[in-house]
């Protein structure tokens, strides 16, 4: 897969830009060096990887430029010729006033004209989304990914700056989990992704699994351990049952009578006797707390000076004042212990509701129960009895309601076992991969060396690793030599970028022989890179697109164009310039309005 041509139906807006076999450069001019207003770095090289994406049918977010500025772009209609394995091609539209319809034609000629084909002559008239993604995946049958399609793998050939931070994860890949990228990394290095979405898979199911047991424990507020002693709860009421069944059935109440005989001279005639007691204390302690209630002090000051006067015996103030603060005092006690006598007193009130409530219950069972013992008929004992068997059953059907929550709850721990015990298998089934390799994956890494080598005279490798929860982890950087040690050269943002630019190419070319991709959009390829690295990477990079037949695609600004041992640029061919932007005015934007 090549890209072709991309255009639109407004030229004047966007000029096509036509790409071709070997190097393709976006190249940003400085015209206005004296104006500090002017800025090359604002000019639409990035802009135009989000454009080649809309076409290759990405689904759109918010922030999407076109989304973002709906009124800049409303009417425009995009498309995008790309060369197929079959050596023909395929022209995909795609407006922006319906980004969810696609219609696709395919061809035997390259850059052909279509913004003004009549409908009847698309092969596909407005698909929906995700059926022009399932044609175009068709069209292009990349084999090597296997059940992948085309969009999973593509942004590795997109690259903009963001994207250079690591080699393997993108930086769309930092919006998703691990889940979504790893099996397309694996499946990219010839490994089996089947057996990475399979490890993902089950540590979803588990998680997931055991998120229901906790919440089915909760529930019901049991455990598995609960498990023999309901089953035996169920059993023995299940018995009784049935015991109760057949004398039903046999019209045969002794055993019946005898029970009952037991409640009366058991459970209901000492209960009874104990609620007795309960109510005559808590009458007696009502009357107590009432007494209080009316109690008040009988100390009058009046009549203790009144005494005193009779008596000619002064009365100092003094002693008045302390009488009346003992008084006042007093009356201070005797509210606060009316206060809490009023307390005690609806207690017991609450407590002798409680208590005569209970009484008149169990006076009420004494009588059901004499009655069935005496000379009523036998319909009213047979009602007895079917009445508790009744009750009995409904206990039954609540003991096998919890019964069944437990078995549940073994049913979530046998799935959850059968699933550990296939994820174990899974884990060792990926290290064993791991150990294997591919002959994909070594010749991966071999060209990926070598790329370096040849460039910046380093060593660097690719690895995997397992980690301690079985998940691949993926490792490119520069090494020492000596099988042990890795530098930190990697880490700086030119070599960790270069890595990213080498790994690329390496898959490019040993994909070259089968149906893939066959292009690599690198944005500022060149930036932060030492001059003599940038003649070596150019070098290189249009060694490789004719030797194995691709299509390189990079951006840059004209003050990193390669210098030579003089410190003079050397320029581009205009053949490999396929599109040449300035800062001038807004003609020299990939899309000629002003910058939004």
């Amino acid at each position: 897969m090549k890209l072709s041509r991309i255009y639109c139906s407004r030229s004047d807006l966007f000029p096509s830009i036509a790409f071709q076999t070997g190097l393709n450069v976006i190249l940003a001019r400085v015209l206005e060096r004296k104006d500090e207003k002017k800025d090359s770095h604002n000019l639409g090289k990035t802009l135009l990887i989000d454009l080649l994406d809309f076409c290759l049918l990405k689904e759109l977010k918010k922030d999407f430029f076109m989304k973002k500025h709906p009124a800049r772009f409303a009417g425009l209609v995009f498309f995008l010729e790309i060369e197929l394995p079959a050596g023909d091609f395929a022209t995909i539209r795609r407006g922006v006033d319906e980004t969810s319809k696609i219609s696709v034609k395919r061809h035997a000629e390259r850059h052909q004209d279509f913004s003004a084909l009549a409908e009847e002559s698309w092969d596909h008239w407005r698909l929906p989304l995700q059926k022009g993604i399932d044609w175009l995946n068709s069209a292009l049958s990349l084999r090597a990914f296997g059940t992948l399609n085309y969009r999973d793998g593509h942004s590795f050939f997109l690259r903009k700056q963001k994207d250079f931070s690591d080699v393997f994860e993108l930086h769309k890949f930092n919006q998703g989990s691990d889940s979504y990228w790893k099996p397309v990394v694996a499946q990219v290095l010839g490994l089996d992704a089947g057996l990475i979405e399979r490890k993902y898979e089950l540590d979803a199911e588990i998680e997931n699994g055991e998120a229901k047991r906790k919440e089915a424990r909760r529930d019901s507020g049991l455990d598995e351990s609960d498990y023999d002693r309901l089953r035996g709860q169920v059993e023995i009421l299940r018995s009784q049952i049935g015991l109760k069944q057949a004398q039903l059935d046999a019209f045969d109440f002794h055993a019946e009578e005898m029970s009952i005989n037991r409640q009366l001279s058991g459970e209901i005639e000492t209960r009874l006797e104990q609620v007795n007691t309960i109510v005559y204390n808590l009458k007696v302690d009502l009357e107590q707390a009432q007494k209080g209630l009316h109690y008040d002090i009988q100390f009058d000051l009046g009549e203790i000076k009144q005494i005193f006067e009779e008596a000619k015996i002064a009365f100092p103030d003094q002693i008045h004042q302390g009488y009346a603060s003992l008084l006042d005092f007093n009356h201070k006690i005797l509210s606060e212990r009316k206060a809490h006598l009023q307390e005690r007193l609806d207690e017991l009130n609450r407590a002798l509701e409680s208590a005569v409530a209970e009484h008149q219950e169990l006076n009420r069972r004494r009588k059901d129960l004499l009655t069935a013992l005496k000379d009523a008929p036998s319909l009213t004992r047979y009602k007895q009895l079917q009445r508790t068997l009744d009750d009995e059953r409904a206990k039954l059907s609540a003991l096998d309601e919890k019964f069944r929550q437990v078995e549940a709850l073994i049913g979530f721990g046998t799935k959850i076992g059968a699933l550990q015990k296939e994820r174990d298998r899974n884990i060792e089934a990926i290290a064993a991969m791991t150990r294997g390799g591919s002959e994909r994956y070594s010749e991966i890494r071999i060209k990926f060396a070598e790329i370096v080598s040849a460039v910046l005279d380093r060593t660097a490798e690719i690895w995997i690793k397992q980690n301690d929860n079985g998940n691949l982890e993926f490792h490119a950087d520069f090494s020492d030599g000596s099988g042990s040690a890795f530098t930190s050269e990697g880490d700086g943002t030119t070599y960790r970028k270069f890595l990213c630019m080498a790994f690329d190419l390496a898959v490019l070319t040993t994909y070259a022989k089968e149906p893939f991709y066959r292009f690599v959009y690198h944005d500022g390829a060149l930036e932060t890179l030492d001059a003599r690295r940038k003649i070596r990477w150019i070098g290189l990079v249009r060694e490789y697109c004719e030797k194995f037949n691709l299509q390189y695609i990079m951006t840059l600004i004209e003050d990193d164009l390669p210098r030579d041992a003089e410190d003079k640029k050397l320029p581009f061919p205009e053949a490999e310039i396929v599109r040449e932007l300035h800062d001038r005015d807004d003609s020299g934007r990939l899309f000629r309005m002003p910058a939004f």
